[in-house]
């Protein structure tokens, strides 16, 4: 089934098996590239029938896995390097049961590197991007749901809770929100009492 970008039960389970013990980012590259190995090829067919003209996806000569909870996945190339890009996921997608996000946010970026360089999120990544999901039966977005990421109190530094309605957020950085709280109100209940906890 590699062929057609439709993936079978048997390659998911593999992933999901892969993804229970990737508890070392050699491990994370290696579903990452098992990932990229399973779609690369379908993935250049079917964009290159709808440009009429053949699309190669970059290689990924560098995969790093990032520490970071804010950005899940990023694909960097140089102006007037074609063939060769560098991909970035989060080490926080690599959880059990997040085998179809993560699958998600590798296909995203495997379409940033199938498409000119400084393309971003434009017009061509829309449209494919929709083909895609529609052949393959996926679901990439321009921005993944939150949930792609395991959200952990551990990975931030300030926790924020309105203690009228109960909303909570949560911080990396001492921004001005966790600085002057009385200088804000709630998004969704529009009250000014926060209560702000260093978590570490």
């Amino acid at each position: 089934m590699a062929d057609t970008g439709v993936i079978s039960e048997e390659q998911k389970s593999l992933w999901e098996r892969m993804l229970k013990t990737a508890d070392g980012d050699y491990r994370r590259r290696r579903l990452v590239l098992s990932v990229i190995e399973f779609y690369q090829r379908p993935m250049e067919e079917l964009l290159s029938g709808y440009a009429k003209k053949r699309i190669s996806m970059r290689r990924p000569e560098r995969i790093h896995i990032s520490s970071g909870v804010r950005v899940y996945g990023t694909c960097r190339m140089e102006r007037g390097k074609n063939d060769v890009c560098s991909m970035t996921f989060s080490r926080h997608l690599f959880f059990d049961g997040n085998v179809e996000r993560l699958r998600n946010v590798v296909c995203h970026e495997m379409l940033h590197a199938c498409l000119p360089y400084r393309e971003g999120h434009g017009q061509k990544f829309h449209f494919f991007m929709e083909k895609l999901n529609e052949a393959f039966h996926i679901n990439i977005a321009v921005h993944s749901p939150e949930n792609a990421i395991r959200q952990s109190e551990s990975l931030y530094k300030y926790k924020v809770v309105c203690k009228s309605c109960g909303n909570t957020s949560y911080y990396l950085r001492a921004g001005a929100l966790v600085k002057h709280p009385e200088r804000f109100r709630c998004v969704k209940c529009r009250e000014s009492r926060f209560e702000v906890e260093q978590l570490r």
